[in-house]
């Protein structure tokens, strides 16, 4: 027996409209074909991308590697995505960076601003 799209997506997301029976079909066969979900189009389905963003500077110092090693535990415990991103203390990059995470819709962004930015653009 062959399923729609919407009712195994109905099923994934563990819908009240869907049988027992056939969310439990749909879990062997998600397990048998190792079915991983497309995570882009279900970010834009609920107008989330569960990634954050970070703009360091550098990595370089010990300060700003503990800040990356912290916000990439936190968003391991919370399930979230990190996208991390170098501004290498340059105004113009760091500009970049922002649009670039921008235009992915992402969910937050943690910035350390260069030395050399204001935050006019921000």
């Amino acid at each position: 027996m062959e399923l729609s799209v919407s009712t195994v997506s109905r099923a994934l997301n563990d819908s009240y409209e869907i049988s027992d029976e056939t969310k439990e079909r749909v879990r062997q066969a998600v397990k048998k074909f190792d079915y991983k979900p497309n995570l882009a189009a279900k970010g834009l389905k609920a107008g989330k991308s569960n990634s954050i963003g970070l703009i360091i500077p550098y990595i370089s110092s010990a300060f700003q590697s503990q800040i990356l090693e912290g916000a990439q535990q936190t968003a391991l415990e919370h399930n979230v995505n990190l996208i991390f991103m170098q501004s290498r203390e340059n105004k113009k990059i760091e500009k970049e960076c922002l649009q670039a995470l921008i235009q992915q819709n992402i969910d937050g962004i943690i910035i350390a601003p260069s030395a050399n930015s204001s935050v006019s653009y921000l």
